[in-house]
């Protein structure tokens, strides 16, 4: 994952803040992901299976509108860093 905060490199993953609540377990489940100052509602996620203890990720869908766009967020639990990546449709 890339952090930077130019808009044209989100596609390869871009730091962005994002808004969380938790279950009751304990997991993580994100709300809002601001992305060039535009706060973006989570609509759904799914949490995806990782290797490492140390990220969390979601394959999520946000809205912008009445457009749904795909999304990927990652949390990297030891730098507290939330980073966003677009999904490619197939």
């Amino acid at each position: 994952m890339v952090a930077s905060s130019r808009s044209s490199d989100f596609i390869l993953g871009e730091k962005v803040p994002v808004i969380v609540t938790f279950d009751t377990k304990g997991n993580l489940k994100p709300l809002f992901v601001r992305i060039d100052n535009f706060s973006l509602k989570v609509v759904s996620y799914m949490p995806l299976q990782t290797f490492s203890r140390n990220i969390s990720e979601f394959e999520c869908e946000v809205a912008d509108g009445f457009r749904r766009i795909p999304i990927q967020l990652s949390y990297c639990k030891d730098e507290n860093l939330w980073f966003a990546r677009m999904i490619k449709k197939a």
